[in-house]
């Protein structure tokens, strides 16, 4: 980062993060929650829930990336990489509670049913792909790199510990969803 600890993709990032948390603290706390919010698709509590965990996910994605990267060891000291696998552990948990919020519309939304599944699929196959890519390269093969739909991959640090316990939870979620998936193909089909 040539020696400056923020450069735009940081304010951007951040941005979206304070933005994202923002909003969803004002939408949670409308008097009308039960309403519809934006295009119909969620519930103004799932949208607002939704945003919260999604603004601390990405908040905590750029300051567990920049604590690997050693751009803020004047405030935490030799001890950013044990931070940042914490914050990483904590940025897992609040990505994976936003992505299936996320796949949460309401029952009256103008979406097919699969919908909702493969947002769940999509979004929790990201998570997982970072996961894997954590636990293969500490336990198995130190000079894996992963990719995954164009990101690189693992999207943040993470205890190699958590990030295989987490990752065999993502795993069965995804099953879920990819269950949900054929579901609805076949009641599509008949």
């Amino acid at each position: 980062m040539d020696g400056t600890v923020f450069e735009n993709a940081d304010y951007i990032t951040l941005a979206v993060s304070v933005i994202s948390f923002i909003l969803g603290i004002y939408v949670l706390g409308r008097r009308e929650a039960s309403g519809s919010w934006g295009l119909g698709l969620w519930d103004a509590r799932v949208f607002a829930s939704f945003l919260v965990f999604l603004g601390i996910g990405v908040a905590g994605m750029w300051f567990s990336n920049n604590l690997a990267d050693g751009n803020l060891v004047d405030m935490f000291g030799e001890d950013s990489a044990e931070w940042a696998n914490t914050i990483g552990f904590i940025t897992g948990i609040s990505l994976t509670v936003a992505v299936i919020t996320a796949s949460m519309f309401d029952k009256e939304a103008p979406i097919p049913s699969v919908a909702k599944n493969l947002v769940a699929l999509l979004g929790l196959g990201m998570l997982f792909a970072s996961g894997l890519t954590i636990t293969v390269t500490e336990f198995y093969n130190p000079d894996f790199t992963g990719e995954f739909l164009m990101n690189n991959m693992p999207l943040f640090p993470m205890n190699e510990f958590l990030a295989s316990i987490w990752t065999a939870g993502l795993l069965s979620l995804c099953g879920a969803a990819l269950l949900g998936v054929v579901s609805d193909a076949k009641e599509l089909a008949e």
